[in-house]
């Protein structure tokens, strides 16, 4: 598989024009199709995309392109003939791992990260003072980040409850537990795990930690469904390791 970024044009016009010329990508790809087709649509971070199918010489290859929000991906998968079926589990357990992202900075606190494409603009917290919300549309998955004063972070982690949090739409929460270490701005912190739910008997589970930077401590807040929560710790983590103080 082949992933190529940083493109321009219209997908679905890259899409049509794909496979009527050789293709040659320099050390990875170079063969002429004898013929194309249109395949089944592809899907990519939950973007959708018609694809082309193009063989010749013993080979089976298919394209698809997605706009991404300031250029245009593309995703070419490829296999000899008579391995194209059998890879085809292969190439869409590839397809269902990748994700879109929007770099994000933010002056105001001085921080860098990146946040899903298709997750609501961040935003203020909704509770608790200054800082930066991310989420999904719905609200339902997110990570905040509070900016506090410098204090003992270990002090501030042990005082921690989420019912100022959660409580008016989640009234029951568990007893916090220590969670696992969480790492951020390259090193790792001790963190709370638990869960909380509504009347509705929706549960989501949350982690949080509080990380010494420079002249202030950061309180970072991450949060999903619980029935979610592995698939979410993936994205969590991606952001966290992308956070950046930007302060000189």
């Amino acid at each position: 598989m082949i992933i190529q970024i940083e493109l321009s044009g219209d997908p679905a016009a890259l899409v049509a024009a794909w496979g009527t010329e050789p293709i040659k990508i320099i050390g990875l790809l170079d063969f002429t199709p004898e013929s194309a087709a249109d395949g089944e649509p592809g899907t990519v971070s939950r973007l959708e995309s018609a694809t082309k199918i193009a063989k010749g010489s013993g080979l089976t290859a298919k394209a698809a392109y997605f706009k991404r929000p300031k250029d245009v991906m593309s995703v070419i998968w490829f296999a000899t003939d008579d391995q194209w079926e059998a890879m085809q589990e292969t190439f869409m357990g590839i397809l269902d791992s990748i994700e879109v992202w929007q770099s994000y900075s933010n002056m105001q606190y001085g921080l860098l990260t990146m946040y899903l494409h298709d997750w609501a603009k961040p935003e203020s917290p909704w509770v608790n003072g200054d800082g930066i919300w991310f989420h999904s549309d719905d609200g339902d998955t997110g990570m905040v980040v509070w900016a506090r004063e410098i204090a003992d972070p270990l002090a501030l982690l042990a005082a921690w409850t989420p019912e100022p949090v959660f409580g008016p739409n989640r009234p029951t929460c568990s007893t916090p537990a220590p969670g696992d270490r969480m790492r951020a701005m390259q090193q790792e912190w001790d963190s709370k795990i638990g869960t909380c739910t509504n009347d509705a008997g929706s549960e989501l589970t949350y982690e949080v930690a509080f990380l010494p930077n420079r002249d202030r401590v950061l309180e970072i807040l991450v949060y999903a469904p619980t029935g979610q929560w592995e698939y979410a710790t993936g994205i969590f983590t991606t952001m966290l390791d992308l956070l950046t103080d930007l302060r000189r």
